[in-house]
């Protein structure tokens, strides 16, 4: 292959393959060039024109690819993690209203205790009268 070929596409490939078969030779990384450009057209990425360029690229996509999802990993993280404080912070809300209702039972229970009791000797001396 010449220096100065640019291979566009994979279907440019497959003929330049063709072509250096019929010579008696082959593309060297063909079959990684091969996987590289159909990647490429699946996903609309230009070739560069070379072998070195495409991997390049490729590899310049997964890491991006690859920061991406690990950035997206640490966002759900930190979401799942704030899910659970405010499950927690709920969870502490609901268990203080729940000890506040105990102690305003007891305290309405005792006051109804009282007040009948006060209410029954009220009516026991009102008799006695």
């Amino acid at each position: 292959m010449a220096d100065n070929m640019r291979i566009k596409s994979l279907d440019e490939l497959r003929d330049a393959q063709a072509a250096a078969s019929a010579q008696g030779g082959s593309i060297p990384n063909y079959n990684d060039w091969n996987n590289i450009l159909a990647d490429f057209e699946e996903q609309g990425i230009k070739s560069t024109g070379s072998y070195e360029g495409d991997m390049a690229l490729r590899n310049e996509m997964q890491t991006k690819v690859m920061d991406a999802f690990e950035e997206y990993q640490q966002i759900a993280e930190k979401e799942e993690t704030k899910q659970k404080e405010e499950k927690v912070g709920a969870t502490e809300n609901v268990t203080k209203l729940t000890d506040s209702d105990s102690d305003q039972n007891l305290k309405a229970t005792f006051a109804n205790a009282t007040s009948s009791t006060i209410a029954a000797d009220y009516m026991k001396y009102f008799h006695q009268l």
